[in-house]
């Protein structure tokens, strides 16, 4: 296991965490594109066996695209509420 690989993943994670907090923009919804990207194709490169070991072992599109449109969802309903 490389512990630069690892190391790089694991930022990359938080970065994503980070901008999933931000208010969502196209500058915002761009980086979250690039760190999905940055994170599939080290995943893509990853055998199968190894990719639960560098936590690369799920759907990247399906998990973030997911947590955006929960996260659009939330602010909808806020945004109600506080019409209310």
């Amino acid at each position: 296991m490389n512990g630069l690989a690892l190391d790089l993943i694991s930022e990359v994670k938080e970065w994503l965490e980070d901008l999933l907090k931000e208010e969502e923009n196209e500058v915002v919804y761009g980086e979250i594109l690039a760190y999905m990207e940055v994170l599939t194709i080290i995943r893509e490169y990853l055998r199968e066996d190894e990719r639960a070991a560098y936590g690369l072992d799920f759907d990247v599109d399906q998990y973030y695209f997911g947590r955006m449109a929960k996260r659009k969802k939330g602010l909808e309903n806020d945004s109600i509420q506080q019409t209310r």
